[in-house]
């Protein structure tokens, strides 16, 4: 497939490089989510797992490296977190079918990899471990999980690093589990691996679910890796496609939505497409990369690459996906539209409703005794001040971790 980009300036940096006799070149290959489970599970069993990935393994056959992020732990262990949403999890043996699919790098910073606790995420390292698959973004505890993947290539490095937005999987000092978005603490991770790596890139997992958008400040945060010496990021988690731009000569993928993810809820149109990025990279840059849209099939399982018409239609959605990304206003009017769609969810959750105030409240009934204006003022005083935020978020983990149930 082509190069996919938004008009020919923003190419020219991935065109005519020529590499400087006796550098090294490396191809990279990176997915999007992954949840080995429903339809696809029992194929995924097999080592061979045809039915699965198609021509897909054409692409991940012709690549050094292929990164997926898998959305849950591999354990036959139930041993379900307290959380908001559902807890994965999948049998071991679907290992066979990843492997099976030329995958041999697996980012694990993600919402769903505590979701059996620390037995799902420990079984889920050992059959990596077994099966010499690298992995990156999850540890024993926070310094542990702050630890890059090194890649390498003769004399060529990669850095990966793996980071996921804060819900139920976040390491702390004490506790294993993922490597958390802190802006600070993740300069000096990309800072310390530039001292040895060659090429920095950084795996992102956040973002609102279903909307194919960055909100203005997830954009301001990929940046913010770029400017402190990443060399691409690349997105996941929100289940659906987003675009992508050039930012001081640097990519940024900011969605490839779902690679394979058959469960209840995540099978609509949207959701069955994304796309994975390919690379081709030397020292500090980018030589070339490659957009390959992705389909999963509706009624039966695996993915197919998209041909023809339908991947036509959505190059022309993604290019103007990216062009609305570019474009600061209308990214900040399409993240207002969105927040108050959200609105009548959120106060909901935030001030405890009961049954009959959310249904006075979807219809637009002001209920004035729980959410007015010197409510939501206290609210957000709590949520704003970066002080009283912290001091509110360590309550409610102490109190978490002692009452349970």
């Amino acid at each position: 497939m082509d190069k996919l980009c938004l008009s020919e300036k923003h190419c020219h940096i991935f065109k005519g490089i020529h590499l400087n006799p006796g550098e090294t070149e490396l191809k990279i290959l990176v997915a999007g989510d992954l949840y080995p489970g429903g339809k696809n599970e029992s194929y995924l069993m097999d080592k061979n797992s045809a039915a699965i990935w198609n021509d897909f393994l054409l692409e991940t056959s012709d690549h050094d490296f292929n990164l997926v992020n898998l959305e849950c732990p591999l354990t036959t262990r139930y041993s379900p977190i307290e959380k908001q949403g559902p807890n994965l999890s999948i049998i071991p043996g679907v290992i066979n079918g990843i492997i099976a699919g030329g995958f041999n790098v697996i980012t694990l910073a993600n919402n769903h990899i505590m979701d059996m606790g620390e037995a799902g995420l420990f079984d889920t390292i050992k059959i990596f471990e077994q099966n010499d698959i690298f992995y990156s973004g999850v540890g024993k505890n926070l310094i542990d999980a702050e630890i890059p993947l090194i890649l390498s290539k003769g004399d060529f490095s990669l850095a990966v690093i793996a980071i996921a937005e804060h819900e139920f999987s976040t390491a702390s000092r004490s506790k294993p589990g993922a490597n958390p978005l802190d802006v600070r603490k993740n300069f000096t991770q990309i800072q310390k691996a530039k001292e040895s790596s060659d090429f920095i890139l950084v795996i992102f997992h956040g973002g609102n679910e279903f909307y194919p958008y960055p909100s203005p400040d997830f954009q301001l945060s990929c940046r913010f890796f770029i400017d402190s010496g990443a060399d691409a990021v690349i997105c996941h988690h929100t289940h659906v496609a987003s675009g992508f731009e050039i930012y001081n000569n640097k990519a940024i993928f900011y969605g490839l939505g779902n690679l394979l993810f058959n469960y209840e809820g995540f099978r609509q149109d949207n959701c069955n497409q994304g796309y994975t990025v390919s690379l081709s990279i030397s020292k500090n840059r980018i030589n070339q990369f490659r957009i390959i849209p992705t389909v999963q099939k509706k009624n039966l399982p695996g993915l197919k690459i998209m041909r023809g018409s339908e991947k036509e239609k959505f190059k022309k959605k993604l290019i103007s996906i990216s062009n609305i990304i570019i474009n600061s206003e209308e990214l900040e009017n399409r993240w207002f539209d969105f927040c108050k769609s959200k609105r009548k969810q959120y106060f909901s959750r935030i001030f405890s409703l009961n049954k009959l105030e959310r249904k006075l409240f979807a219809i637009g009934f002001p209920i004035l005794w729980r959410i007015n204006r010197k409510n939501l003022i206290r609210i957000n005083n709590l949520v704003m001040c970066e002080s009283h935020r912290s001091v509110l978020l360590t309550c409610m983990d102490e109190d978490l971790s002692n009452k349970p149930g």
